[in-house]
């Protein structure tokens, strides 16, 4: 009896594992107003972690706080200093998440390796300094920068 308990609770906790009805890999489509479910910024620090010894701590936010970003992504320029405002315009529905776009561009950086030379020259110093050059990363694919549908 125990056994077909922890199969049964063991078969439930994987099912969760790594798949769109628990704990998806990617952004699910129904999801487009929200940057909590839009990872860019976690996908950017993985990078920066996987690849410097000296990664901050506070990648997150200095990545969020980060102007460029926004435009970079697809934003109207100027509309958003930050990815922290962009998330308030996301939430506010001003602009829209091309869900086919974000994963193909999370995708992509997944794919990149630190020996790559776009990480390199957006890590092009210890990120302990800080991440002025984050944004290159979304080089790695065009769809990086459709990212956001500006709706008015």
């Amino acid at each position: 009896m125990k056994n077909n308990l922890l199969i049964i609770l063991l078969t439930v906790f994987f099912q969760s594992c790594g798949t769109d009805s628990g704990n998806p890999s990617m952004i699910p489509d129904s999801d487009r107003t929200s940057l909590s479910s839009f990872p860019i910024h976690e996908e950017l620090c993985d990078i920066v972690k996987r690849c410097d010894s000296f990664a901050p701590a506070n990648c997150s936010s200095i990545v969020l706080g980060q102007a460029d970003l926004p435009e970079l992504i697809g934003a109207r320029e100027g509309r958003y200093l930050n990815l922290n405002e962009l998330n308030i315009g996301l939430e506010k529905r001003e602009v829209m998440l091309n869900v086919v776009a974000s994963n193909q561009c999370i995708s992509e950086l997944r794919g990149l390796s630190c020996e790559d030379p776009l990480v390199a020259s957006a890590i092009s110093k210890p990120a302990e300094e800080g991440l002025p050059h984050i944004g290159k990363l979304f080089e790695v694919s065009g769809q990086c920068s459709r990212q956001i549908e500006n709706t008015n």
